[in-house]
C-alpha cells in the first residue's frame, strides 16, 4: 500500500524472479486486510509510517525506462515498507505476519 493513500495497493513482483510470485503475495497480503476491514467495519485503511526512514527504490535494475519511471513509481523503505527479496519469506509474512498495528477508519 501507499502511506496516506486510502485503500491503494501498488502491486509489484520480483525483479529476479516471476512477477506473478510478487503479485501473488501482494494479493494475499491486501485480501486478509480487506477481511480485517470488513470484520472491524472500517471503511477505509490508510497506512503511515511510525518514524522517518530512509528511501530505497523498488527494484533496483538499470534499464532506461525503468530509471525514468522510477522517478514517479512509489519507493520503498526498511520493515514492512522494504520491498520483496524472498517468496517463501514474504508470503509467510503475507499469511501470518502481524497486521494488529494497523489503524482503520
Amino acid at each position: 500500500m501507499i502511506q496516506d493513500a486510502p485503500n491503494l495497493l501498488f502491486m509489484t513482483g520480483y525483479q529476479n524472479a516471476s512477477w506473478t510470485l510478487g503479485a501473488d503475495v501482494s494479493v494475499r497480503l491486501f485480501i486478509r486486510l480487506l477481511r480485517l476491514m470488513e470484520r472491524k467495519r472500517a471503511r477505509a485503511m490508510v497506512p503511515r509510517t511510525s518514524a522517518p526512514m530512509q528511501e530505497h527504490p523498488m527494484m533496483d535494475l538499470t534499464s532506461t525506462y525503468f530509471v525514468t519511471a522510477g522517478r514517479v513509481f512509489p519507493r520503498g523503505g526498511t520493515g514492512e515498507w522494504s520491498p520483496k527479496t524472498n517468496y517463501f519469506a514474504d508470503m509467510a509474512g503475507a499469511k501470518w505476519g502481524s497486521i494488529a498495528d494497523l489503524h482503520f477508519l
